[in-house]
């Protein structure tokens, strides 16, 4: 029935049924593809599956670049409805170093940029004049040991970066190499001769009762190492014994016949290495003194029949690094697994138990359950590896100049565009001490970054 006069016929009505029919028909279908994360095309015609990009790094005033185009949102940034394809992103923020990264993004995929903080931009401030060689931070980052060389002579200091105040701990022979070890959980130093003729250790906070492990042995000291389980606990070996030594009390007390080529202690088990004439191989033995499980096998031979020799770096547990004497070659073994890769020098992150190896030419990485990873391969000459903050950003100390990178992402910056010698980063406070010249000033040098 219709009403006289409408115009709302039923004929009309039946076509806008239609209308909204085919409108269903047609829109949702749209909708859905819409919320599954695909988008229509207009320039090329096609639909196709869009992605995103999250960015959420410190500081968080820091602007955000997507293509030189600047994103007006504040941090976290989540950028949604991104189509594939390359994008460069810029990190910016006043004082501070840009970080610049080109990215891909693909369908239904999120790019994310985040553990982040910018470096910040300053200028050196010179604390010691003079030629500084070495340095090193205590644990605690209370304290710096640096060396200084004249003509005569090698000094080493104790700065309290408390006060500002330096105290001349150790003379050294001008003719000889030492380098400065720290007890991993307390202000325990030493200042050690490379061949151990020298075996200076100390309690920084009573500098004055500082003594010489060589004094207290009369036999050569082959190898020593502090404990990382008893603070005081120094084990060392001559060639017929292995002894540890309290540096408070300074009792010692024998463990056993030093038969082995290596040995290292991880929390007060002695692991070795040790020689079968029979099978001219070397094993791995853990708890070389108790149980004595053999934990490796090594066919360290050489071509000629003598042995190549490997020695210990670092054990964590179960895992355990080993580097070739002599050779830029490491092997890492952890739950019967083995990896051979350059490596020179070691350096374990505090932050994620994340080892780091390096030659002149190769960074290597190693994370708890993976496999080693190349980080880094570069034609400079890479000399020492330092951990600037917990994200694990790395500082780089190259033949003349020192870079950032930030090792998730492959990003990298210059820092310091002048040759230093040596750094030490404090990662909670960032700051960053390191020696040599700027503007052809010689000197110890501490930067906030």
């Amino acid at each position: 029935m219709e009403y006289p006069g409408t115009k709302f016929t039923k004929p009309w009505r039946l076509a806008m049924l239609a209308i909204f029919i085919a409108a269903f028909f047609i829109i949702s279908p749209l909708l859905v593809l819409y919320t599954s994360g695909y988008r229509y095309d207009f320039k090329n015609g096609i639909i196709q599956e869009i992605g995103a990009i999250s960015v959420d790094v410190l500081p968080k005033n820091a602007s955000v670049f997507l293509n030189e185009i600047k994103i007006p949102d504040k941090m976290p940034i989540r950028l949604k409805n991104v189509s594939p394809g390359k994008y460069k992103i810029k990190i910016s923020a006043d004082g501070f170093y840009d970080w610049e990264k080109e990215v891909s993004v693909e369908n239904k995929q999120t790019i994310y940029i985040k553990e982040i903080k910018l470096i910040k931009k300053s200028t050196p401030e010179k604390i010691v004049d003079g030629q500084v060689n070495q340095l090193s931070l205590s644990t605690d980052k209370k304290y710096l040991i640096y060396q200084k060389i004249n003509d005569k002579n090698q000094e080493f200091y104790l700065r309290d970066l408390n006060n500002n105040k330096d105290s001349l701990i150790f003379f050294g022979d001008k003719n000889k190499k030492y380098q400065i070890d720290w007890f991993e959980n307390a202000n325990l130093a030493s200042i050690s001769a490379t061949d151990n003729s020298q075996i200076m250790v100390m309690d920084v906070n009573n500098p004055e009762q500082s003594w010489d492990l060589t004094k207290e042995e009369k036999n050569k000291i082959t190898k020593w190492q502090w404990s990382n389980a008893y603070e005081g606990e120094i084990y060392y070996s001559t060639k017929n014994q292995l002894t540890v030594i309290n540096i408070f009390t300074k009792q010692k007390t024998t463990l056993g016949k030093n038969n082995f080529l290596d040995w290292w202690v991880n929390n007060r088990e002695i692991w070795s290495i040790q020689h079968s004439t029979s099978t001219n191989q070397s094993i791995v033995v853990k708890n070389s003194f108790g149980s004595g499980q053999n934990f490796l096998i090594l066919n360290d031979a050489n071509n000629d029949g003598t042995q190549s020799g490997w020695n210990f770096v670092k054990i964590n547990g179960n895992q355990i690094l080993l580097k070739k004497s002599n050779q830029s070659e490491m092997l890492l073994a952890y739950q019967g697994d083995q990896y051979n890769f350059y490596g020179e020098k070691f350096l374990n992150s505090p932050y994620n138990n994340w080892w780091i190896m390096w030659t002149p030419w190769e960074i290597t990485t190693y994370s708890q359950g993976e496999e080693p990873f190349l980080l880094n391969r570069s034609g400079e000459k890479l000399n020492k590896v330092v951990v600037l903050d917990e994200y694990n950003t790395l500082g780089l100390i190259w033949q003349n100049k020192m870079t950032v990178l930030f090792p998730y992402y492959f990003v990298n910056h210059t820092l310091i565009n002048q040759p230093i010698n040596d750094a030490a980063s404090d990662s909670e406070n960032r700051v960053l001490y390191f020696s040599g010249k700027i503007n052809d000033r010689a000197g110890l040098w501490k930067k906030n970054y």
